[in-house]
């Protein structure tokens, strides 16, 4: 495994990777304040804050993000535009002024409860120890079996209208039916769409009192199934159906199911109808001093949120590791 040891603030900034990541970690294996499994934004955004509150924190960089495939990033005040991996990269620069946070390549692979915090072992057999940890890992989508779906997801087919729709103004959109009440998020899509196409996908559930008014607002629906997304030099050029005719559509709006991180499944945490992480007011979940922030959390799903979701519980942290050291009032 390889890691990142970041200088403090009074030092040139290093960017090279340590020669021996052994050692590196055999330093780490103090009582950290916080480790952090995930370094998304919502895992930077977290370190950032305790980097900020002078608290001892590890992140482990487990690799790209949900988001990794999508070319842009939009709606970030000062970041519109930046790719995920640029946004990593800025993530990761602003924390190396931080002399209190540390960055690690590797995998969270199992987390257990100790008498003073949490015991934190890496894929790699590493052993790191916190006082609390963030799992900060994300989600990862499971999206429906249907041929070339996956070469234009994060491009012309996703699920957050708000990162994606400006770049396909004025297109004909088409909407996946996959998760319940896929009806009442159809009409807003018109903010974008230039036309929109509800694909049932042979579904049989969806109620005509749902499907009525979207035919009324102009809504083509189309009961049959997918058989494959049609896609020309990577550009979604439309879906064809069952029986071979084809629609054409310059976007695939979806919400694909979702499935937690492998070291939540592990972990044994508890989880929600979604298959997602339970979690009180400051993130905390079913194993105590263990949070969970971001996507993982099952809250609205997009960077921004999830950037916003972090900071917030790591506000928190710094509010209850400091009256633990110093003792409440």
């Amino acid at each position: 495994m390889r890691s990142m040891l970041r200088a403090p603030a009074h030092r040139a900034m290093r960017t090279a990777r340590l020669a021996s990541p052994r050692r590196t970690l055999a330093a780490m294996r103090t009582q950290h304040d916080v480790v952090i499994a995930g370094a998304g934004p919502a895992g930077l955004s977290a370190a950032l804050v305790l980097g900020r509150a002078r608290l001892r924190t590890v992140v482990v960089d487990g690799g790209p993000a949900r988001n990794a495939s999508a070319p842009a990033t939009h709606g970030w005040l000062g970041h519109d535009g930046a790719s995920p991996d640029e946004l990593r990269r800025r993530g990761r620069a602003d924390l190396a002024k931080y002399e209190h946070v540390e960055l690690v390549d590797g995998r969270v692979a199992s987390l257990a409860r100790e008498t003073n915090g949490v015991r934190v072992e890496l894929a790699s057999g590493d052993v790191l120890r916190a006082r609390r940890v963030i799992l900060a890992t994300g989600i990862v989508d499971v999206l429906p079996k249907i041929a070339g779906l996956r070469d234009v997801w994060g491009r012309d087919a996703f699920s957050c209208a708000h990162c994606h729709g400006f770049e396909h103004a004025d297109a004909t959109w088409a909407v996946l039916a996959v998760e319940r009440g896929v009806a009442r998020t159809v009409l807003p899509l018109r903010a974008w769409a230039r036309e929109l196409v509800l694909l049932l996908n042979g579904r049989t559930d969806v109620p005509e009192s749902e499907l009525a008014p979207l035919r009324a607002a102009g809504v083509r629906v189309e009961p049959r199934a997918v058989a494959r997304v049609v896609a020309e030099d990577g550009a979604l050029r439309g879906v064809e159906l069952e029986g071979g005719e084809h629609v054409a559509c310059g976007a695939l709006f979806l919400h694909p199911a979702a499935r937690s991180a492998d070291v939540v499944l592990y972990a044994g945490l508890a989880l929600d109808e979604r298959g997602l992480v339970r979690s009180d007011a400051v993130g905390e979940t079913s194993m105590a001093r263990v949070h969970v922030v971001g996507d993982a959390a099952g809250r609205r799903a997009s960077a921004l949120t999830a950037a916003t979701d972090g900071a917030q519980v790591a506000m928190s942290l710094v509010e209850l590791l400091t009256a633990e050291r110093f003792g409440a009032p």
